[in-house]
């Protein structure tokens, strides 16, 4: 029940918010509007689509037929499972040419992986994009072999599981502390039997041992 109540709050607050940045646009003000800010895809035009669920969003939100929102209102965080990866991709040297994740809406080229409502996106002349290499980022990562999202519930678990205090938790909210953390975690791994280790992972049923190699 606590973990349905989280998700039932979990779409209340995704309603308000992306209400709270979306401004609904009559079909002229919506043609004026591309002439003048999105003259690069009017000269190379693709099929980017963004789906919403009306279960999640509710019906003032998909009552919109035409409408603006700027993602760099937003802060995106996941709601299935922990944020690891975002604090990554907004923060790690190696991603400091992919766009912020937080600050992003998540779309798909074409109209495939499409679950309720779909929106036709249009982006803005100044708009920065990521692409990822499969339909989902979270099975984009070969190395992984398997999905990122359960690779965070994983790490999760195998952090509090190896530094032994289960109220010393990996957060997902700040990448500073977050890399601190893993690094303590890094040195304690360092000095530990590797048969303890395997023995800790199989013990508190962690789901891949996968990413004993990271």
């Amino acid at each position: 029940m606590k973990y349905l109540k989280y998700i039932e709050d979990w779409n209340i607050y995704v309603t308000k918010k992306f209400q709270s940045i979306s401004e609904e646009l009559s079909e002229e003000q919506l043609i004026n509007y591309i002439k003048e800010n999105c003259k690069e895809f009017l000269k190379k035009p693709k099929v980017i689509t963004r789906s919403i669920r009306p279960d999640n969003l509710g019906k003032d939100w998909i009552d919109f037929d035409y409408f603006y929102s700027d993602p760099k209102t937003l802060n995106r965080k996941s709601s299935d499972c922990y944020n690891y990866y975002t604090l990554i991709i907004d923060n790690a040297p190696e991603w400091k040419d992919y766009p912020k994740r937080s600050k992003s809406f998540i779309c798909t080229l074409g109209t495939s992986h499409i679950e309720g409502n779909r929106y036709y996106v249009i982006p803005k002349d100044d708009s920065k994009w990521g692409v990822c290499k499969k339909h989902d980022i979270f099975v984009s990562f070969d190395d992984l072999k398997y999905d990122a999202g359960q690779f965070t519930r994983d790490l999760y678990n195998f952090y509090y599981v190896i530094m032994g205090n289960k109220n010393d938790v990996l957060n997902d909210d700040d990448y500073n502390e977050f890399m601190t953390k893993l690094n303590n975690l890094n040195t304690k791994l360092k000095k530990m039997k590797w048969e303890k280790v395997k023995e800790l992972i199989k013990k508190n049923n962690i789901y891949h041992d996968n990413l004993l190699k990271y």
